[in-house]
């Protein structure tokens, strides 16, 4: 019999310690998941932080793409204003008007087409397939200035046989005027490598 509660007591002892180390065990889980709980409702904050900046950032990003829509809008219509009364100069015969026209790229964002309308017939056509080497040069040039001027650049213009291309006399003789003027009024120095004499 004292055999059996000497058993008895061993055991016991032992539930008892077992107890205890769960009862132990159960304390830190339940420390733990306190934790858990606190760094999730930290978590919870912190993103709903990191939320709202990613609106503000989406918002100022929207606002910020109109502003510069804007002022691409502004500075497009400004460079078919000067260029189309250019081109009314250049060529009294013909009646042209420059277009720009954006498109959306998937590699480079937006990109830049400009087209030429006849005045009389409406024809669209693109300047950079589907017209002469004369006219491409004529707006290529009206578009350097006017950026040049827009820009408030170096008015400095070095020009080797830029109008090689062109046969009409009247638009070589305005040409020829347009540098003079531009020399004269706006203060740009040229330098003019060509071989028709009628560009002075």
């Amino acid at each position: 019999m004292g055999n059996e509660l000497s058993e008895v007591l061993v055991r016991y002892e032992e539930v008892k310690q077992k107890i205890s180390n769960i009862k132990q065990e159960q304390l830190i889980q339940t420390r733990l998941k306190e934790n858990y709980i606190k760094t999730l409702e930290g978590l919870d904050v912190r993103k709903e932080e990191i939320q709202e900046n990613i609106d503000i950032l989406e918002k100022s990003l929207k606002l910020f793409q109109k502003v510069s829509d804007e002022r691409n809008k502004s500075a497009k219509e400004a460079l078919e204003t000067v260029i189309n009364w250019a081109l009314s100069k250049i060529f009294t015969t013909q009646s042209y008007d420059l277009r720009i026209e954006e498109h959306a790229d998937a590699r480079s964002g937006k990109t830049m087409e400009l087209y030429l309308i006849d005045s009389r017939t409406g024809n669209s056509r693109s300047l950079k397939i589907q017209l002469g080497t004369a006219m491409v040069q004529i707006v290529s040039f009206l578009m350097l200035l006017t950026v040049i001027k827009f820009a408030g650049s170096s008015k400095v213009l070095i020009l080797d046989e830029l109008f090689s291309g062109l046969e009409d006399k009247e638009a070589v003789l305005m040409f020829s005027e347009i540098l003079t003027s531009l020399a004269k009024n706006e203060g740009f120095q040229i330098i003019v490598v060509e071989q028709n004499s009628l560009i002075s």
